[in-house]
Formats: structure tokens, C-alpha cells, sequence
């Protein structure tokens, strides 16, 4: 007999667990097959990476001069008439397929940070080598320097270098530059230069009137500081940011923009490009001893006017204008467009190594039919549909295992709590008793109702479900209900 108000739950059959597994692999199956046959486009980031780091070049910028002691109208020669050098990192990018590179004009040019850098090593030369016949102290002997001491035969040489192999010459290779024009800090901050080449990935320049305040950018060098604690590579990085503002400098004369993006020291002279990989400004400066990101850039029209007045113009050029094309059709999920173009730069240019790299990406996506194609390289055949349907039996035999476990579960239950047959309350039929899932606090027994001792002997079978209980207890320990007016029954 049931007691009275309790609730009586039908037994939970096994078959209809395994039902519902089921039914929800095969939904998950559905979703995962259907997510996965979907082509997942590229961040702005890798984007702006595979349009731009083609056309970045690394720059090594070295000063020298042979320095010489004018005391007292006299001639001394320092570093037994060698001379003094200092070495600078900057970036660059080329604006012209035969071989124009643009850059900050700051960084190769002859200015007050040169000059003093090699006044203070002929300094410590000198006091190191006990140059002066007088005792003298370091801070003497730079006051020296800055009084009288006198360069001569300055030289400069500029030589830059491919993060990627994208015009037939090995990555990381040092070609030698001319500078062609040059406008310093106070002025544009621009600088031109020449290597010999042709077919090389010129960047696009962007007009100025796309530039507004909250246009994301993306600024893209080599930082100096990264060579301090990784290995020395030539692939640029790209700092990812938004036009902060646009100021002027020099009293209203130039316009420069702000921008978030974290520009770091060597970084000087490579492009500042929106999410269309179009220049739109040169690295500049930042401000010392500011932690926030903080930075400038000159805008694309001073790049502009440099190159007009060394007659040259800017040009994407044919090469890199096919692999411009075969990103977006790649992109877009276009494998015919995309093998087409990247063919076409291959056949110019064999070594082009992001070419290479995408085009073996390209050969990955699905046909117009939607069949499996062959890998870009040497025509292996893809093993992804086999990893595909690897994948599916194997969550099918895990949903299978898992049915199964919860099925066992469930018929264990069952049996361990279908009240014994004769006790008390126990019907005719063997029933499963649930509890629910937040049973209500039980109260306090009535003082009139005597508490068995909590060692007695014997057992109490619960009146709702049967379950034997304890001597001692008060709540029965498989479904709750509550035990104080039961009597002991003796476990024989």
C-alpha cells in the first residue's frame, strides 16, 4: 500500500535512454558535419599579413667617420685613424616594383643622434686608452668631445633584406641600397631609397581622405626589442590598432595620426596599412617614457610627393597584383580562381614562398561539385575525408557507450530499489521511487513519537519504497520519506 500523499513515479525504461542518446548524437553528428563542410574565413589580422609581409624589408643602417682631437688648432687623430661606426634597425616597404623602398627619413639620416652617438664612443675610447697624458675623468673627456673633437670622412651605408622570398632571391639575403632622397624629422620624416631588382610586391598606397579617427590599422616592422629575446628572423611583426586622431605638428604645417598600435623601436619606417592592406601612414615616433601605446605616423601624401620629385610613381606591379587576386579568391573560397592566379606568380616567379604556401592551401578547397581534390604539391591525395569519417565512427561508438552505461545505470536502480516482497507498504508490483530534485527541509518529529536508540538492533523498511534503512535512522536512505512511525523489524 502506498502511503498516504506520497508520489509514486513510473520505473524510467531502458530503451527509450538509449532512444534519446541517440537521437542527440546523431543531431550533434548533423551539426558538426554541416559547421565542418564550411569554409571559416580569415581574422583581419591574417589577412592584412598575407596582403602586406611580401613587400616589408628589414633595414641595416651603419654610420662611420674617423674622428680627430682639434685642441688648440692641432690635429690629433683618435682610434689610430679608424674610424667610428654605429649601427641602427628600421623597416621599410616597397612603393614600386623595381625596387623602390620607402622608409622614415629619420632613419638614415645624418642628424644630432649620430653625431653624438659617435662623439660618446670616441669618448670612451680615448679615456680607456689613456689618450690624454693628464689625468682626466670620463665626464672630462666627453666635454672634450663635445668642444673639439671633429668628423671626418662620414659614410653611410644602407643594406636591406626580404622577409620573404617573393622576387627569386633567397630570404634574409643583404642587398646593398642607395638612398635617393631624403626628408628629415622636422620636415615629412621620408625617406627613399633603390636596390636592384624588378617584379618585386609593391604596397598601394591609400588615399589620405580614407583616413578618419576609429579606422583600424595595422602597423607592421621588425622590432628591435624581439631580436633581444627570440631567434633573429625576417618575419616582420604586425601590431593591430585604430586611428586614435588626427594632429598637426610644426605650428599647423604637417599632419600626422595617432594611432593604439603598439610601435616599437626598429619598427621606424615600416608601413601603417588598413584592413585592405593599403598603406595609409610611415612609422614616425612615439613619445619616451609613455607605458601606453602612443605612437605616430606621417600620413601617405608625404610619400607621395618624395617619390614624384624622384620621378618615380606607385605601382602594385603584375606579380604581386596576381597574388593579390589569388588571396581574395582563396579567401572566398574560389579553388579555380585561386590555383589561376597563384600559378600565374609562380610561373614568374618560382620561389615566391607565400604563393607556394597558399596555393597549397587553395588545392585543399572543395571543387565546384564539392568533391575532394588533390594536395598542391606532388599530388598526394588528401586524407582529410578519412580523418572526416574517422571522426563520425568514432562519436558514433561513443554515443553508443555512453547509451549503454546509462542504460545499466538506470536498470541497476531499479533493482536495488523495488521494495522486498511482504514489507511493509510494498505493493503487488515492484516500483521505482525518485526523489525530486530539491526535497523540502524534513521537520522536526513530534515529541510524543519515542526516538529508537541509536544503536539498536534490527532494521526499518521504508512504507513507500521498501528500501531496508538502519536501525537508527529517521529518513529512509533511498527515497526520504520519513521513518519515525515505523517499527523495528528484526533483519532474521
Amino acid at each position: 500500500m502506498r502511503a498516504a500523499g506520497s508520489t509514486i513515479h513510473r520505473p524510467i525504461q531502458a530503451w527509450r535512454v538509449f532512444a534519446c542518446i541517440v537521437f542527440a548524437a546523431a543531431l550533434g553528428l548533423i551539426y558538426s558535419a554541416n559547421a565542418g563542410a564550411q569554409t571559416s574565413g580569415p581574422t583581419s589580422l591574417e589577412r592584412v599579413q598575407a596582403l602586406v609581409q611580401p613587400g616589408i624589408v628589414y633595414e641595416r643602417i651603419t654610420f662611420s667617420a674617423k674622428i680627430s682631437d682639434m685642441y688648440r688648432g692641432q690635429s690629433y687623430s683618435l682610434n689610430r685613424g679608424r674610424p667610428f661606426s654605429v649601427s641602427y634597425q628600421c623597416s621599410g616597404f616597397f612603393v614600386n616594383p623595381d625596387g623602390y623602398v620607402a622608409t622614415a627619413g629619420h632613419c638614415v639620416a645624418w642628424d644630432d643622434d649620430v653625431t653624438s652617438a659617435l662623439l660618446d664612443q670616441a669618448a670612451n675610447w680615448a679615456y680607456r686608452n689613456d689618450f690624454y697624458e693628464a689625468r682626466v675623468t670620463l665626464r672630462q673627456v666627453r666635454g672634450f668631445a663635445e668642444a673639439d673633437y671633429r668628423l671626418e670622412d662620414k659614410r653611410r651605408t644602407v643594406v636591406v633584406a626580404y622577409g620573404v622570398a617573393a622576387s627569386g632571391l633567397p630570404t634574409g639575403e643583404a642587398l646593398p641600397a642607395r638612398v635617393l632622397g631624403v626628408r628629415g624629422f622636422e620636415s615629412t620624416d621620408i625617406a627613399l631609397l633603390k636596390i636592384e631588382g624588378d617584379d618585386l610586391p609593391a604596397l598601394e598606397l591609400a588615399p589620405d581622405g580614407d583616413v578618419a579617427v576609429g579606422t583600424e590599422v595595422v602597423s607592421v616592422g621588425y622590432p628591435a626589442s624581439v631580436d633581444l629575446v627570440a631567434d633573429e628572423t625576417f618575419d616582420p611583426s604586425f601590431k593591430d590598432g585604430t586611428i586614435s586622431s588626427v594632429k598637426t605638428i610644426q605650428g599647423g604645417l604637417l599632419e600626422v595620426y595617432e594611432i593604439s598600435a603598439a610601435v616599437s623601436g626598429g619598427m621606424s619606417g615600416g608601413p601603417t596599412v588598413n584592413l585592405d592592406g593599403q598603406v595609409i601612414g610611415v612609422n614616425s615616433f612615439g613619445i619616451r617614457g609613455e607605458p601606453q601605446a602612443f605612437n605616430f605616423v606621417r600620413p601617405t601624401s608625404a610619400v607621395v610627393e618624395l617619390i614624384a620629385d624622384e620621378g618615380v610613381t606607385n605601382e602594385v606591379g603584375d606579380v604581386n597584383a596576381a597574388y593579390r587576386e589569388g588571396l581574395e579568391a582563396y579567401f572566398a573560397g574560389d579553388r579555380a580562381a585561386a590555383l589561376q592566379k597563384f600559378d600565374e606568380v609562380l610561373d614568374i616567379v618560382p620561389s615566391h614562398e607565400l604563393a607556394q604556401s597558399f596555393r597549397s592551401d587553395a588545392a585543399q578547397l572543395p571543387d565546384e561539385e564539392g568533391e575532394a581534390t588533390e594536395a598542391a604539391a606532388g599530388g598526394a591525395e588528401s586524407d582529410e575525408g578519412g580523418t572526416s569519417l574517422g571522426l563520425i565512427v568514432g562519436l558514433v561508438v561513443a554515443a553508443l557507450v555512453v547509451a549503454a552505461a546509462i542504460a545499466a545505470f538506470v536498470l541497476l536502480r531499479r533493482r536495488r530499489t523495488v521494495a522486498p516482497a511482504g514489507a511493509p507498504g510494498a505493493d503487488s508490483t515492484p516500483v521505482v521511487a525518485v526523489p525530486s530534485p530539491d526535497p523540502p527541509l524534513p521537520t522536526a518529529p513530534s515529541s510524543e513519537a519515542a526516538e529508537p536508540p541509536p544503536h539498536a538492533p534490527g532494521q526499518r523498511f521504508c512504507p513507500q519504497c521498501g528500501a531496508p534503512n538502519s536501525a537508527s535512522a529517521k529518513y529512509c536512505e533511498s527515497c526520504g520519506h520519513h521513518l519515525s512511525e515505523v517499527s523495528r523489524r528484526s533483519s532474521a
